[in-house]
């Protein structure tokens, strides 16, 4: 259980270093998208003002890890990144240092890399703090890519890499030359978090809605969870209590009862987290048109 009681000293740095432990040691090596979102909309969390950071090629470990009182996407939890990659990317990083350009990220990483794992990366945000768009990046890696195998297969064996070619000290060779192209529309680049990550990061697909959805609802998914000592929430949902709960529907199972009137299991999404619904036949029929992923 993740506990106010852990982090009752008010001490921030204390309480991320503890909820990073608790997501590394989960079920698994890598958290499951679901724990990861249980973890995030803890009430302690929004408290104590901890984010979650997303994934980054010169901070990122294998792990989750603290960086500046938040807590840091590790590169094992990128869909599509494995234990191999991850391993290269870290040790070239610990032994050259960290990476200037994507350009430079694919002399260095070499055929330690393909291009499954490099679109992995850009659309889950570890490119970002160098500067260009997802969108620059990835249209142009596979340029880079091939650019950068056809030369060195035309150099000698042994021979140093293009950057070096071009001095040590040269930043002009660290530079991307990315095509000038908008970046993509804020739901994309959502959607491609959510399929990388499991959950959203950078924002939510309901942001911009907030402020509407506030003027309706009685409740968050917040006020479903259970978290020991939660006894001052004056939102704390009891059975029978009726309340007005907005969101994205993210999954709709259908069902048929055995005198064949449908209903449907439906989950819902909000800023905060999910909560799983039961429609019955009685309602089904009024609402349906609206249970769509």
């Amino acid at each position: 259980y993740i506990t106010n009681a852990a982090v009752n000293d008010g001490n921030t740095k204390v309480g991320t270093k503890y909820f990073n432990m608790l997501i590394n040691n989960s079920i698994c090596v890598i958290p499951s998208p679901k724990y990861i979102r249980t973890f995030e909309s803890s009430k302690t969390i929004v408290n104590m003002n901890i984010g979650i950071l997303p994934p980054d090629i010169n901070e990122s470990l294998s792990n989750f890890s603290v960086s500046d009182g938040n807590i840091r996407f590790g590169l094992s939890a990128i869909k599509g990144v494995g234990s191999n990659n991850i391993t290269s990317i870290i040790k070239n990083r610990s032994n050259e240092g960290n990476f200037k350009s994507l350009h430079q990220f694919l002399d260095r990483m070499g055929s330690n890399i393909n291009s499954k794992t490099i679109e992995s990366l850009i659309y889950a945000g570890a490119f970002d703090s160098l500067g260009g768009k997802r969108s620059q990046y990835i249209q142009s890696y596979k340029k880079m890519y091939e650019g950068l195998n056809s030369r060195k297969k035309s150099n000698i064996e042994g021979q140093m890499s293009l950057f070096q070619l071009g001095g040590e000290n040269s930043q002009e060779n660290y530079k991307d030359e990315l095509p000038n192209v908008p970046e993509f529309e804020n739901r994309f680049l959502l959607d491609k978090e959510k399929e990388y990550l499991g959950i959203y990061v950078s924002g939510h697909p309901l942001d911009e809605y907030n402020e509407v959805l506030s003027k309706y609802i009685s409740n968050s998914t917040l006020d479903f969870a259970f978290e020991e000592e939660d006894f001052s929430n004056p939102n704390k949902i009891t059975d029978g209590t009726e309340v007005i709960v907005g969101g994205i529907v993210t999954t709709v199972k259908k069902h048929y009862t055995k005198s064949n009137q449908q209903m449907a299991f439906v989950t819902i999404e909000d800023l905060y987290g999910t909560i799983d619904i039961i429609v019955f036949p009685a309602v089904y029929t009024s609402v349906s048109s609206f249970l769509t992923e």
